[in-house]
């Protein structure tokens, strides 16, 4: 069995903060208490607090065209997404993505096909450190006339 104790922490709860440790067993939290326990990894007082998550976030279109003259591999903007969530917090993010036909260099977008999309973020979620979802949408409003 795998134990991790983090101790000394202020653990945000839903309807306190409590000052104490969590300890976790197996990559499940077993116990939250109001102990200190010296063998624990001391976080001096720092806020420990819920995973948060994010209901829909556009972070794969700005990672992938930041401007209109850039594009970054999918691969490359999926992890620099994923390790940006991780540091704010989110330990689930409901990202979207609009496909459209366009092609006129606007920051954003995925010019490509929304069923690969899905495929690709079907493979590079599993080496994430968050929980990602991905909502592929199409708009006709970006479409020309």
């Amino acid at each position: 069995m795998q134990r991790q104790i983090l101790t000394n922490a202020k653990i945000i709860q839903a309807d306190r903060v409590l000052e104490g440790s969590v300890v976790i067993e197996n990559d499940r939290i077993a116990e939250v208490t109001a102990c200190r326990y010296p063998e624990g990894r001391d976080l001096n007082g720092q806020w420990l607090i819920p995973g948060i998550i994010d209901i829909h976030t556009d972070y794969i279109e700005r990672e992938l065209r930041p401007r209109p003259s850039a594009e970054f591999p999918l691969d490359m903007a999926f992890h620099l997404m994923d390790a940006r969530a991780i540091a704010c917090g989110l330990t689930t993010v409901l990202g979207a993505a609009r496909i459209s036909g366009e092609h006129d260099g606007t920051v954003g977008g995925w010019s490509g096909d929304g069923i690969r999309l899905a495929q690709e973020y079907e493979r590079l979620r599993r080496t994430a450190l968050a929980r990602h979802y991905i909502h592929v949408r199409w708009n006709p409003n970006f479409e020309p006339a």
